[in-house]
């Protein structure tokens, strides 16, 4: 099914091209290219013209547009006529015509059916068995390829390594402080669990040492409970708020 139909697309163009001719062919597709460029080039004085110097409507704009576009192709055409009534009243132009016609309508052919497997790709008609099973896929089966590398793809997102891949969108840890333990040890940070000093070594008292008076150890004016003579201590304090008389 899929090898009659493309060669019924290069048939079909082959036979087009060897009745019209090389002259023909070539005057047609230009013709269309001719009227498109005439169009965008004066459809909107046209279309000034036709709203007489007022604002164009939107009905104003297509009907410049249009009559632009029709009037190049019947210009073409008219040329086209005149040509191929020379090329066809002399013998030694129809025949070289008529072949040059069929060559480039083959090769036309040949592209529309590149561009239809092109197009089917995207199908499911890809799936079926008589694509996999087709004899003329693999002649046109490069050009397509080429074609479809010059198509524009979708920007790709690069590629994460394995483990981060693995580790995407998995929180860290509470307390987990391995990372920065480890990236910092030995330049700014100190190990975790010691004390960092001083440059010149440990802070230590000048009487510290296993003889020293523990009693020393502290000032002698530290009261932990902040009580001053003829004060009541404020630790015996009754429910209702009254201070309860010193003990005897």
């Amino acid at each position: 099914m899929v090898d009659l139909v493309l060669l019924a697309i290069i048939a079909l163009s082959a036979l087009f091209g060897l009745i019209r001719g090389l002259l023909a062919t070539v005057l047609g597709v230009a013709s269309w290219v001719v009227a498109g460029w005439s169009a965008f080039r004066f459809g909107e004085q046209a279309a000034l013209t036709l709203s007489a110097g007022m604002a164009p409507s939107p009905g104003e704009y297509i009907g410049g547009y249009l009559l632009v576009f029709i009037g190049a192709l019947l210009v073409m055409a008219l040329v086209s006529w005149m040509l191929r009534g020379v090329v066809n009243s002399t013998v030694l132009l129809k025949g070289p015509d008529r072949l040059l016609g069929l060559c480039l309508g083959t090769l036309r052919g040949v592209l529309l059916a590149v561009l239809a497997v092109l197009l089917m790709g995207f199908t499911s008609m890809t799936e079926e068995p008589s694509w996999r099973q087709s004899v003329v896929l693999p002649w046109l089966q490069p050009s397509v390829d080429w074609l479809r590398r010059k198509l524009p793809q979708a920007p790709e997102l690069p590629e994460l390594p394995g483990k981060a891949l693995m580790d995407l969108g998995k929180s860290v840890l509470t307390g987990d402080n391995a990372g920065p333990n480890e990236a910092d040890a030995g330049n700014r940070w100190p190990p975790t669990g010691v004390d960092a000093g001083p440059a010149n070594g440990p802070l230590t008292p000048p009487d510290a040492g296993p003889s020293a008076d523990p009693t020393r150890a502290l000032p002698s004016n530290i009261d932990p409970a902040q009580v001053r003579p003829g004060q009541p201590d404020p630790i015996r304090v009754e429910v209702r708020g009254q201070a309860r008389p010193p003990s005897r």
